[in-house]
């Protein structure tokens, strides 16, 4: 059972690594910056570019997204294999030099693989989230099978091993039927 919650819980997390470009890409609206169209957008490639080099890393898609919020990340499947995508507002709100400290701050994420490690650690997060239902449900199977219960709360037998069957509804008794066999 640990097993299957371990392929569960770090197959669902790698998923979504793997995927987590698109994702990102879809959910804000981003456009990645193929042809730059604007000395902005030139500004971002080269300064992106100048900032992997130092980290030692390939270069990650750019991209800009519609958002009044200042904010920018980084996401991916690997250091060589990342997007760093700002928005708008961050743009609009800042001067080059912030938005240049902001860009290596989501650089030193991707060269540091921290994606990475975000998505081991959401593994084993997984495999308790799988495991420990289940785990609690056959433990819980198991004593009641172990005192004769039924599972629903009431037992078949009592400690002697005679047959006992619950009162009317809203009554707390048990009567005794006939010993079992």
């Amino acid at each position: 059972m640990l097993v299957l919650s371990m392929v569960m819980g770090f197959g669902g997390a790698f998923l979504s690594l793997a995927m987590s470009k698109s994702i990102a890409k879809r959910s804000t609206g981003a456009q990645v910056i193929t042809q730059p169209r604007s000395e902005v957008e030139r500004w971002l490639l080269a300064t992106v570019q100048r900032q992997a080099q130092a980290a030692g890393i390939g270069m990650p898609e750019v991209a800009i997204y519609q958002s009044p919020d200042m904010n920018a990340f980084a996401t991916g499947m690997s250091k060589n294999s990342s997007l760093v995508a700002v928005s708008t507002g961050l743009l609009n709100s800042m001067t080059r030099e912030e938005v240049e400290a902001v860009l290596a701050h989501e650089i030193s994420h991707a060269a540091n693989g921290d994606m990475t490690t975000l998505t081991l650690v959401q593994g084993v997060t997984n495999t308790f989230v799988y495991f420990l239902p289940r785990a609690g449900r056959r433990h819980r199977h198991r004593h009641v099978a172990a005192s004769g219960g039924t599972g629903a709360g009431r037992p078949t037998s009592d400690r002697h091993g005679h047959a006992v069957r619950a009162g009317h509804p809203g009554h707390h008794h048990r009567a005794l039927v006939q010993p079992l066999p």
